[in-house]
């Protein structure tokens, strides 16, 4: 469920957007990258077998925040060097929003309400490589029409439609 799209910088202004939502329980946060390629597709993950959710899905590029993250476009940035590698080059392009998925995590055995800040980010040069295979079968790659409701989390979907709807 898209929550807001009016764009937060930190963790503080998120807090501050999500004190009035009474269904947020056990919260983690994370950012998430839909990595559009120089020729308008879009590179996803599948979610291998040692992910803590979805296995098995197609989900953006990301994880969770870390104390030294100073802000939410560092925390991308830094993720994607995590999963894809320090040759890959990004820039970040516009803000998606924050979603909510409640999610049942494998390594807590416990259910997560994520909150996910969403960015498309432009992959400008160097190679992508899984860094993280077991939480990575493999990058996808393509059109955003062309990725089907059922193979995706309930997030990704949610910031697809976005994208389709407002011709990102």
């Amino acid at each position: 469920m898209l929550l807001f799209n009016d764009e937060v910088r930190n963790i503080k202004e998120l807090t501050d957007k999500l004190i009035k939502y009474d269904d947020i329980h056990k919260v983690k946060v994370c950012v998430v990258a839909f990595i559009k390629e120089s020729d308008n597709r879009y590179t996803l993950q599948l979610r291998g077998s040692k992910a803590r959710d979805c296995v098995g899905m197609i989900e953006a590029v990301g994880g969770s925040l870390n104390k030294s993250d100073h802000n939410l476009k560092n925390a991308i940035l830094r993720e994607l060097r995590e999963e894809t590698g320090s040759a890959a080059k990004y820039e970040i392009g516009s803000y998606l929003g924050v979603c909510k998925e409640t999610k049942y995590d494998l390594h807590t055995n416990e259910y997560i309400d994520w909150i996910i800040v969403g960015y498309q980010v432009i992959h400008i040069s160097g190679d992508i490589v899984n860094m993280e295979p077991l939480r990575c079968q493999e990058f996808v790659t393509r059109k955003l029409n062309e990725f089907k409701k059922k193979e995706l989390s309930d997030s990704c979907y949610t910031f697809i439609r976005y994208m389709i709807d407002n011709r990102m």
